[in-house]
């Protein structure tokens, strides 16, 4: 370190000058450094203040030092403390942060304190190239928006982060949330996820929603993953409100997922309706769907026009009402219909075809499946009844009753049969037995026509008398026998108090009959 008093050789002896001037040359080359300014200085002087390690140049009108950012320290390092570069103050103890045009850096760079970008707020974006990229990371500053892309884009939202995807490559992973154990095994239910936050009074943001996925198993071998959707209502807890497992089975109002779709309805609710399907235009009107959690039994409901009814219930037991709400209320209670005047249940038919049966079945093999039935044939219009998987009576569309062989009881106190204008059929080589005609005080009108071997039938009239078993016939044709067989075509006789009809030979031969009770003594 040299300083001189003020760089003037003045007159004097060989040796006093030329120590004079090698002082002056030692100043020159040291910069003047010293703790302390030279005592007389110059324009444009350099000075090395070894208190401060700045180096200082004396301004155009000697009045002041500008201190140069150049460290005295170490090596290609520009020290600014409180001074300004191309005109803007920058360093510690100034007012604002300088504006470069360009900032280039060989080999890594180290920021050990905070960075403020565009402190200003001025209209100005941000990028960061990347190897491939241009706009590895950009800030659009007059939108205030940032994009992460691997390609150039101008972001068109807060945060948009964007990459090409190529063809067949499947689902590319552009957003990576990680979580980290911390060296404990996680337990189950544990994992990252993604919060939302609602402001409760327009300035202080509230938990309001979260996406998340979570370890289903504590086992630490088992890495089954599965996700949360959760909701907050109106405070500061997350409601677990759709979960799908790891096999894509979908829990709603949950976290059971048992099934391929679980919905969980409200405990104790009598009606805590699972799904609703309603007009876009009116919601008033719609489809519902719940499990009633007071009984368990199942319905579906209709609201019209905001009135809510039940249409459809499946009690626990299995019974269904349709237009009943508690069909176990009922004798025959597996299915209950509520019908108004000119309600009911159709059987319609696919075609003019087809036969339709209302089937009764104690088996699920041979005659079994249908002991019983009532059907009705479409092709030639006929309404037929079976018992003990046998036919046993048919009504052709033009009235006509065909009985199929049986017999028919006279129940005391009631009419047990009556026709009014109207017939029936009796098969070929089949007999048809009134029973208990006699002595019931009925009067049995049967007509026929019927030719055959040049013999014609006409009619007959039967009474039974209704105090003794004697029975009178009157037979205009004759054609009427005292026992089976008596006539090989067709046969009438009674039999003790029952009348027999028989029909021998040929095809069904049609009969109207009347029968007529006289109640009273």
């Amino acid at each position: 370190m040299s300083q001189v008093a003020d760089y003037v050789i003045a007159n004097a002896s060989g040796a006093t000058v030329r120590a004079d001037i090698n002082t002056t040359l030692l100043a020159v080359v040291s910069n003047n450094s010293g703790s302390s300014e030279p005592g007389t200085m110059y324009a444009f002087m350099l000075w090395v203040d070894t208190t401060t390690n700045l180096i200082k140049l004396r301004n155009a009108a000697n009045s002041a030092w500008i201190t140069l950012g150049v460290s005295i320290t170490a090596s290609n390092t520009i020290d600014v403390n409180g001074g300004s570069i191309d005109g803007t103050p920058i360093g510690a103890s100034s007012a604002s942060t300088g504006a470069f045009t360009t900032l280039s850096a060989t080999g890594a760079s180290n920021l050990d304190s905070s960075v403020t970008i565009n402190e200003s707020g001025a209209d100005v974006d941000f990028r960061v190239e990347s190897d491939s990229s241009t706009h590895m990371l950009f800030v659009d500053g007059g939108n205030n928006r940032v994009g992460i892309s691997g390609s150039v884009i101008v972001p068109t939202s807060i945060l948009e982060v964007s990459e090409a995807v190529a063809a067949s490559s499947g689902i590319n992973s552009l957003v990576t949330i990680s979580a980290t154990d911390g060296g404990v095994n996680m337990g189950g239910g544990e994992g990252p996820g993604i919060l939302f936050k609602i402001p409760d009074d327009e300035t202080n943001p509230s938990v309001g929603a979260q996406i998340g996925a979570f370890k289903e198993s504590s086992d630490d071998s088992v890495s089954n993953t599965g996700l949360a959707f959760s909701v907050s209502q109106n405070d500061e807890t997350l409601d677990r409100a759709v979960t799908i497992n790891s096999s894509g089975n979908v829990g709603i109002g949950g976290s059971v997922t048992n099934s391929v779709l679980d919905i969980h309805t409200a405990a104790l609710t009598a009606k805590p309706t699972a799904l609703r399907f309603t007009n876009a235009g009116d919601i008033n009107y719609a489809w519902e769907f719940w499990r009633d959690n007071t009984d368990g039994d199942l319905r579906f409901g209709e609201e019209i026009n905001g009135t809510h009814t039940t249409r459809v219930t499946f009690e626990t037991g299995g019974n269904v009402g349709i237009g009943v709400t508690g069909p176990s209320s009922y004798l025959s209670n597996n299915l209950v219909v509520s019908a108004p005047n000119d309600g009911g249940i159709t059987i319609a038919s696919t075609n003019t075809t087809n036969g339709n049966y209302l089937s009764f079945a104690d088996g699920t093999s041979g005659s079994d499946r249908v002991r019983g039935l009532v059907g009705y044939n479409h092709g030639t219009d006929f309404l037929f009844m079976q018992t003990d998987a046998v036919e046993r009576l048919r009504i052709l569309n033009n009235g006509e009753l065909q009985l199929k062989g049986g017999t028919y009881l006279a129940a005391t106190g009631v009419e047990s049969m009556a026709f009014t204008n109207g017939s029936f059929s009796i098969a070929d080589n089949s007999t048809l037995t009134l029973t208990d005609i006699a002595n019931t005080g009925c009067l049995v009108a049967i007509g026929q026509n019927r030719s055959s071997a040049g013999v014609t039938y006409d009619h007959c009239l039967v009474f039974a008398e209704h105090s003794t078993a004697t029975t009178m016939v009157a037979n205009p044709s004759g054609r009427f026998g005292t026992s089976s067989g008596t006539d090989t075509i067709t046969n009438i006789y009674m039999s003790g108090a029952s009348m027999i009809i028989e029909n021998k030979v040929g095809s069904a031969v049609t009969y109207s009959v009347a029968i007529f009770r006289f109640l009273g003594n």
